[in-house]
């Protein structure tokens, strides 16, 4: 969320304890595994995140890419419950969390815990399809100069799980580009203060399908409220 510079708001419901640590020099755990692309062939040189699942998000996240034969190895790892995400931009997916995942992909995340018992974990990891991306220009229609601070809601009909999600661009933010669920009916609305409701999502709102992989570019102009 960092990289995107965003408030990013994800509506679902997260029962997990807070660990302290990810990783540590006095931390044995090992998590380890492959990543497979679609073709269900080793992905070479792809990098992955092992998201820790309850713990402060201050702390840096571990990342480490895969070597020739496609495997992974996290080492150090503190005892908890964590996941292993593809995060690569060159490879189409700029940007991974558990939670966005969720919200791209309609599933979960397979999940491992490292505990004193069991130190040492494997994970597979498959490569799932490349999000849609979606950058918007939010305009006012009457000066025709730019908005900057606006509001973007996304929900997926039909999707039973985290289907909603709201980014709110900030004033100081010019990094507009969005990952939307890959070749699905995703609805929009875009609002901003003082300005109605985009107009071409007011009500019902908008559908947009972004084809995986693709990107599509959104010329939003908004009306003044007075």
């Amino acid at each position: 969320m960092t990289k995107l510079a965003l408030v990013l708001i994800l509506l679902l419901d997260v029962r997990v304890h807070a660990q302290s640590a990810i990783q540590g020099p006095t931390c044995d755990g090992v998590i380890r595994g492959a990543v497979f692309d679609r073709s269900g062939q080793r992905a070479t040189g792809i990098t992955v995140v092992g998201w820790p699942l309850g713990v402060d998000l201050g702390a840096m996240l571990p990342r480490v890419m895969t070597d020739q034969a496609g495997d992974y190895r996290f080492e150090h790892v503190c005892r908890g419950r964590y996941t292993v995400i593809v995060e690569d931009k060159k490879a189409g997916y700029p940007y991974a969390s558990p939670l966005m995942n969720e919200f791209l992909y309609g599933v979960r995340a397979a999940v491992v815990k490292v505990t004193a018992k069991h130190p040492q974990v494997e994970l597979r990891v498959n490569m799932p399809p490349k999000p849609g991306l979606m950058q918007i220009h939010v305009s006012d229609g009457e000066k025709k100069t730019a908005v900057l601070q606006f509001t973007v809601k996304l929900s997926v009909p039909r999707q039973r799980r985290t289907h909603f999600l709201a980014i709110e661009f900030k004033q100081d933010v010019r990094n507009d580009e969005i990952q939307v669920p890959p070749d699905k009916n995703v609805i929009c609305h875009v609002t901003a203060e003082g300005f109605r409701e985009w107009r071409e999502s007011a009500g019902t709102g908008k559908t947009m399908l972004v084809p995986s992989g693709t990107h599509v570019a959104l010329e939003v102009s908004l009306d003044p409220l007075n």
